[in-house]
């Protein structure tokens, strides 16, 4: 059964996620009226996502032979125990974003 969990921004305001149920973890009471709060902020919990992304993409363009475009696309799932993290499937999230490189291409006039 799906589970309520409240992040707070940096800026005090709420953020309340619908996650699913974690192997091991027990739900309590009514999850409808209860969100579990998260010990960390929501940028917080996002940090690692935009992390392994930047990095990906700074990887993917670096070199001699890297392409002149590269896009991204994946997904990120918010969980109660890691945050938010890189899902294994674009569409397994409770997001899905795209990111891309686009190289600047400089023409030479003669």
């Amino acid at each position: 059964m799906p589970q309520p969990l409240q992040f707070t921004t940096d800026q005090g305001e709420q953020v309340i996620i619908e996650i699913g149920e974690e192997p091991g973890k027990e739900a309590h009471g009514d999850a409808s009226d209860f969100p579990q709060e998260h010990d960390v902020s929501w940028e917080a919990a996002l940090q690692g996502v935009r992390i392994g992304v930047r990095a990906l993409l700074n990887t993917l363009r670096e070199g001699a032979d890297s392409p002149d475009e590269v896009r991204i696309e994946f997904g990120i799932r918010v969980t109660g125990s890691a945050g938010a993290i890189i899902a294994a499937n674009p569409n397994d999230g409770q997001f899905r974003a795209t990111v891309g490189y686009l190289r600047a291409v400089s023409l030479e006039l003669e």
